[in-house]
């Protein structure tokens, strides 16, 4: 009897503990997690989020401490364990990244900072390229058209079941620095996604749902909690997007949250972050050489990581 009090003891704390304002227990549900630590998370920089349907392939970037190089890895599951992750074919030369998995897997879009033309093309501008799979292999990159790629930069692709296209680009005209941009397809008019997902302040990196029905994107607008929050806005019955919504303090900190990016299931929102540092400052103890080398070389030493949490947790999704 005894036990069976304590167990019950033991699950009113835990709830207890999810649902307090300021969260002090740190686990799966009520906190992000580290997604795959020292598989995919190391003490590199590593960034994005794109997974297979079965989940158990998984695309994502790896870049040196000032983003300078980037390279996309991938990492597949085997039958009881992860396996070692591999830049993959396409990549490893140029500075590529943002992976993005389209539903039917047999494309994969990316940005790059490749040449478009190789012998004449000198503006180390990025632009979106894909690559096509044929007989489970990796074909040759293929740049998308000057309707969507200009002389600026753009980033983080994201398409629908359907195939629209939404990205970020520093092209001019827009209404802040860096604006999201869509198209119907890769061939058709690129629009700017217009106010009020854009604002006066930069946004990037949209990940939008698979019927876009919601759209999810940094911005470094007013409001926030640090130097890059995490938003979504939701499509209205008009068709017209609602005010963003900041995905609040389980997400965002006082440090850059981006990449943002839905598991197939619907279960877990997966985002990148940067900026912060696994030193306590506050202490106000001397640390020794060896406190300061262990801790800059653990994961969280301030450089780029993945984590996850529960869609179910934010309190933005459970409204809808």
């Amino acid at each position: 009897m005894k036990k069976k009090y304590f167990v019950l003891l033991l699950v009113a704390v835990f709830l207890f503990a999810c649902t307090k304002e300021t969260l002090d227990l740190k686990t799966d549900d009520c906190l992000p997690e580290l997604y795959l630590p020292w598989i995919v998370n190391t003490p590199a920089f590593e960034m994005n989020a794109s997974f297979s349907k079965s989940g158990k392939e998984f695309y994502y970037s790896v870049a040196d401490p000032y983003q300078n190089y980037n390279a996309i890895v991938s990492v597949k599951q085997g039958r009881r364990i992860w396996r070692n992750p591999e830049v993959v074919s396409f990549s490893g030369v140029y500075s590529d990244f943002d992976p993005f998995l389209t539903y039917n897997e047999n494309r994969l879009y990316f940005c790059s900072r490749r040449p478009l033309q190789e012998s004449t093309d000198k503006t180390n501008d990025a632009n979106i390229w894909f690559v096509q799979k044929d007989n489970d292999a990796w074909g040759k990159p293929q740049a998308l058209n000057i309707n969507i790629n200009s002389e600026f930069d753009e980033y983080y692709i994201s398409v629908s079941r359907n195939g629209s296209i939404y990205f970020s680009s520093t092209r001019s005209g827009g209404i802040g620095s860096w604006d999201i941009y869509f198209s119907q397809d890769q061939d058709s008019t690129v629009e700017n996604i217009g106010k009020p997902v854009n604002s006066a302040y930069r946004e990037w990196d949209p990940f939008i749902a698979e019927d876009e029905s919601f759209i999810i994107f940094t911005s470094d607008r007013k409001g926030g909690y640090g130097g890059g929050d995490l938003y979504v806005s939701f499509k209205g019955d008009n068709g017209e997007w609602g005010s963003p919504q900041n995905l609040g303090n389980k997400v965002n900190t006082t440090d850059y949250e981006y990449c943002p990016a839905i598991s197939r299931d619907m279960e877990y929102l997966y985002f990148s972050r940067f900026g912060g540092s696994s030193i306590d400052f506050n202490t106000g103890s001397k640390k020794s050489l060896m406190q300061l080398t262990n801790k800059f070389k653990s994961i969280e030493n301030g450089l780029g990581n993945i984590y996850r949490i529960k869609l179910k947790e934010l309190d933005v999704f459970i409204e809808k």
